[in-house]
């Protein structure tokens, strides 16, 4: 594992489903938290593959782990280079056998950094070559640090380079204007077409409207044609 890098993103195992809960649950950057489910219903929604590696064709959860967390008593998030450098994602642990989550809880720095979200890519529902992300911070304050967005051109590194990826869809709140212009940074823009022009005519019904409902969710999409990190460089 590189050590220069502003976040790494290990594996997510069965444990951090309630990890993940509680961070979503305690995560105001959006108000589309609002009436969470209970954990259980929460639990239930997320297939297991998300979390044993199993179908890494369908989807995956990972934490993000930043590398450059600062001391517990800092006053600031500032980093000396000002941009994030991207490390590349640790390999996946045998499905088998989870491993232990060593890292400390949000806030707390641990033997491998400071655990600060989770990320996801998603493509069960989707037609071939095209993933839907997700993520969110374990706590607010985490924001505007740019932890998510070093954390979303890894994994869209991974996606294009080892599972063919071309096509990356977000789909934010309408009123979450602050990870709208974020997922900018990266290089989504509104999404060309319809929704179903990337989805499974399946899902649509369950899916199609997104999370926040039909003029409640922002279709963005992002089209891998080149290296990740030389794309990125020209959002600066």
């Amino acid at each position: 594992m590189q050590k220069d890098g502003m976040v790494t993103l290990r594996p997510a195992v069965q444990a951090d489903r309630r990890r993940f809960y509680d961070w979503l649950r305690r995560f105001d950057g959006t108000p589309a938290h609002d009436g969470l489910p209970d954990f259980e219903t929460f639990s239930g929604d997320e297939q297991d593959f998300f979390f044993d590696g199993s179908s890494q064709d369908k989807g995956r959860y990972f934490v993000i782990v930043a590398t450059d967390a600062p001391p517990d008593d800092a006053q600031d998030g500032a980093r000396p280079s000002g941009q994030p450098t991207v490390t590349p994602i640790t390999e996946d642990p045998p499905v088998t056998e989870d491993p232990p989550v060593t890292a400390a809880p949000p806030g707390r720095r641990g033997p491998v950094g400071r655990d600060v979200g989770c990320i996801s890519y998603t493509c069960f529902h989707l037609k071939p070559g095209v993933a839907e992300i997700d993520l969110w911070l374990a706590d607010e304050s985490l924001c505007s640090k740019g932890y998510g967005t070093a954390a979303i051109r890894t994994l869209l590194d991974r996606l294009g380079r080892e599972l063919g990826i071309h096509t990356a869809l977000i789909r934010p709140s309408r009123e979450n204007a602050r990870a709208i212009r974020a997922y900018a940074k990266c290089g989504f823009s509104p999404m060309p077409g319809d929704i179903s022009d990337y989805m499974l005519p399946q899902y649509l019904a369950p899916y199609g409207e997104g999370d926040f409902g039909e003029g409640g969710t922002v279709n963005l999409s992002l089209r891998i044609t080149r290296p990740v990190k030389a794309a990125s460089e020209n959002t600066r």
